[in-house]
């Protein structure tokens, strides 16, 4: 083929043909250099060898010595194999003295442990044997001095009363200077003129008359029953012919009838005297001679009359009560319709009312005053008061009771008696303070009695570290104590805060010791709307009428005859 006058395929040919030559010589070039590579390498490994046949002698060598020395570890191996079993011959022996001591060390254990709780066990026992025995020596040790046991349950008790005077020369009775005080004079109802004697007695001479008189008085009471008879004529209109009769006083509606004067002296010896109905009945039947007669239906009417009649005045006593900054309660426990009851008592300086409730707690006390009573309510230790009121004080009376019970049952402790010491401190500083006429205690003793009172209450902590872990029911009975103190210290100390609050609650008891007297000579009121709550209105009269300073019997007989304001007409008791 040829392309522009040139012969391509010759070409090609030709070409094709050098490079297969040039091809053929590479290859053989590089036969060549491979195969002196070759050489090269076996030049390098006939030397390498010529280097290990020189060190060949010196490795024989070696390893003649190595061989030996080979001999000589395998016997020593073969010792150390030897002691190594022997070693582990040992430690399983040890192994096993170990695994028996500890076994022997397990039981022991477990047996130092049971014997352990053995021991706790019984020292619990002991220790809550101790706090029984405590408890129960405390509890036969309890009376009306040193607890909340009241005097009423321990008749036969032998209280000793102290004498703080001291003793002097002076013989008993008056003392010179001292004016005596005579029996009142009375305005005579009539007068016995004595028949002069018709000679001297001395020595019978001629008697004659000087001018002078000389007069005794003899006052005596006469019982007597006197009957008015109202006679009414009848007459009959001209017009109807019906009969008409003068319209008789008010309350003549029987056939016979009652004066107020007596129904006044029945209530009063069976409310006021704790006489029986039928003992008053006999009574009034003995003194008029045999003239009146009454039956004790009578004489428990007289008292739910007496009762209805004096709402308007106890309605007076309770807004009194209400408007003083302090009021004084408590309650006492008596029967009524066979069941147990209570009585509540209210009072202020001046005045004082009853409550009847069949029940104890919140519930009496919100239908009574309390229930709308923004001032100060001094009460004991009950936690139903603690719902009223905006001020609370609690009785310390009772306080020092309880820590006189203390220091006799736990004469370990130390705190009581000074706590007892600070409260009677404080409470002759407030005495001081109203004689004197000061207003309120300065800040600093108020301050000073309170960080005591804190440093008291601490050292009581203090002193029942190991009675504090004591089952409650085993713990002496000074853990409640100190405990109470500690959070109800406003209210035991409200009196060093304000000198018109009482220390204790004494007042209140008092008011009441007339229903206690009452229930151990009746037993208790077969009701309580009809028995037990009359019975507490005419209280509620008759103890403010002694506070005030007025006649009961005539208050009781105004009350009959429906006088309103007994209280300014009822006289002050003679003498």
């Amino acid at each position: 083929m040829r392309k522009n006058g040139y012969d391509v395929s010759g070409a090609e040919v030709r070409l094709r043909h050098q490079l297969a030559q040039a091809e053929l010589k590479v290859s053989q070039l590089a036969s060549d250099v491979t195969g002196a590579e070759r050489i090269v390498a076996l030049e390098a490994q006939v030397l390498t060898l010529e280097d290990k046949s020189k060190d060949r002698d010196a490795l024989r060598i070696k390893c003649a010595n190595l061989t030996a020395e080979n001999k000589e570890l395998k016997a020593v191996a073969k010792e150390q194999k030897a002691e190594i079993a022997r070693l582990k011959a040992d430690l399983a022996l040890s192994y096993q003295m170990e695994r028996d001591a500890c076994h022997k060390l397990e039981k022991g254990e477990k047996a130092r442990f049971e014997w352990t709780e053995k021991a706790r066990t019984v020292a619990l026992r002991l220790s809550e044997a101790l706090a029984q025995h405590r408890s129960l020596k405390a509890k036969l040790s309890r009376n009306c001095d040193n607890s909340s046991i009241p005097p009423s349950a321990c008749p036969n008790a032998k209280k000793t009363i102290h004498n703080s005077r001291v003793k002097t020369d002076r013989r008993p009775g008056g003392q010179p200077g001292h004016v005596g005080h005579k029996r009142k004079a009375r305005v005579p109802d009539r007068f016995v003129r004595l028949v002069p004697p018709d000679a001297c007695p001395y020595c019978s001479g001629v008697l004659k008359p000087d001018g002078t008189e000389r007069s005794r008085q003899v006052t005596d009471v006469v019982i007597t029953a006197q009957t008015v008879e109202y006679v009414a004529e009848g007459y009959i209109c001209s017009c109807c012919d019906k009969q008409v009769y003068a319209p008789f006083p008010d309350g003549v509606v029987n056939e016979v009838n009652y004066g107020n004067n007596i129904c006044a002296v029945a209530t009063f010896l069976y409310s006021d005297c704790n006489v029986s109905k039928a003992k008053t009945a006999s009574f009034l039947f003995e003194a008029t001679g045999h003239e009146l007669t009454l039956s004790q239906g009578s004489i428990h009417n007289f008292l739910m009359s007496f009762s209805k009649k004096a709402q308007g005045i106890i309605t007076d006593i309770a807004s009194e009560i209400k408007t003083s900054g302090i009021v004084g309660t408590d309650a006492t426990h008596t029967r009524s319709e066979g069941a147990p009851s209570y009585v509540y008592n209210f009072n202020s300086p001046n005045s004082t009312i009853y409550l009847a409730s069949a029940h104890k707690g919140p519930e009496p006390l919100n239908n009574s005053l309390l229930a709308d009573y923004k001032g100060t309510v001094v009460h004991d230790h009950d936690m139903s008061y603690y719902n009223f009121g905006s001020g609370h004080a609690e009785c310390n009376v009772h306080i020092l009771r309880y820590l006189k019970g203390v220091c006799q049952n736990e004469p370990d402790v130390k705190w009581a008696e000074k706590m007892s010491a600070l409260l009677c401190e404080a409470n002759d500083t407030c005495k001081e303070a109203r004689e004197a006429d000061v207003k309120a205690l300065e800040d600093d003793v108020i301050a000073d009695i309170e960080a005591r009172f804190d440093d008291i209450v601490a050292v009581a902590e203090d002193e029942y570290v190991d009675a504090a872990k004591l089952p409650a029911k085993y713990r002496p009975e000074g853990v409640a104590l100190y405990k109470r103190l500690g959070e109800f210290k406003g209210s035991h100390l409200a009196f060093i805060h304000d000198l018109n609050i009482p220390f204790d609650n004494n007042r209140s008891e008092r008011d009441l010791r007339c229903v206690k007297k009452k229930t151990k000579q009746t037993g208790g009121f077969r009701s309580t709307t009809t028995g037990e709550a009359p019975y507490c209105d005419y209280l509620s009269v008759t103890q403010t009428v002694r506070l005030k300073k007025m006649a009961v019997l005539k208050t009781v007989r105004d009350v009959f005859d429906g006088t309103s304001e007994v209280f300014k007409v009822a006289n002050s008791p003679p003498g």
